[in-house]
């Protein structure tokens, strides 16, 4: 591959492109994290899963949802001092709350066999795949992936073309009308590799860096004007800027 832009940015941090290339501002990066919804005999359950932890030793699991084939688990954690504002995205628009109920959660269908530090959100109800954490951001708009498909043989051409190093499966994703990316698993890096296209080029992000990115594309973020690819990397939810 020619380029390679990792950006491993999971927190809603403050990023200073003067430190590398001159003084021009700052900007943030919005931290994103996915949402694990559960329907039990009692009632729905949703949960933004804000990271991989390490259970404390004695910690008691207990099934999510009995008697379904949902094999979550769920343990209780010590509160938050303050709650965390959090902004759902998806199907259903946009929805803002807030959560101080912290939870351990086992084994969901995006994290088989990792715990991940978890809050239990309030979904009204709503279809949510994305949230974004703290409220930092007036205007937010998400575009889920389309449906995974393979490359057709157009497709290969295109990536022969533009020297996209490739093995195996290459797997197709629509992001709204105008990009489409394609998705490689390489063995040597423990990774899928997704590359940008746009018309018939690579589609170039900041810094004029081809856009490509470790983990399989989720959808597009737009956060007070600008765009980010958002991918899921062996479970870890990463954002770069388009």
């Amino acid at each position: 591959m020619t380029a390679l832009l990792v950006i491993a940015a999971t927190s809603a941090v403050l990023v200073r492109p003067a430190d590398a290339c001159g003084g021009y501002g700052e900007f943030r990066t919005p931290q994103v994290v996915r949402l694990s919804a559960h329907r039990g005999a009692a009632a729905a359950r949703s949960f933004a899963l804000l990271g991989e932890v390490q259970a404390p030793k004695g910690t008691r699991f207990q099934l999510l949802a009995p008697r379904t084939f949902d094999t979550t688990a769920i343990a209780l954690a010590p509160a938050q001092a303050n709650p965390t504002q959090l902004t759902l995205l998806g199907r259903s628009g946009e929805r803002r709350v807030t959560s101080a109920k912290r939870v351990l959660i086992a084994n969901t269908s995006h994290h088989i066999g990792k715990t991940m530090s978890a809050l239990e959100v309030e979904v009204g109800g709503g279809h949510f795949e994305i949230a974004v954490v703290g409220g930092g951001f007036r205007d937010l708009a998400w575009s889920e992936a389309g449906t995974r498909a393979v490359t057709s043989a157009s497709d290969d051409a295109w990536l022969a073309q533009h020297a996209v190093r490739t093995s195996g499966t290459v797997y197709k994703h629509q992001l709204g009308k105008d990009l489409l990316t394609f998705s490689a698993y390489d063995a040597d890096l423990g990774h899928y590799v997704t590359t940008v296209r746009a018309g018939d080029a690579v589609m170039s992000g900041q810094f004029g860096m081809p856009i490509v990115e470790y983990g399989m594309p989720l959808g597009t973020l737009v956060a007070d004007g600008q765009r980010y690819l958002v991918v899921d990397d062996n479970g870890a939810v990463r954002t770069s800027t388009m």
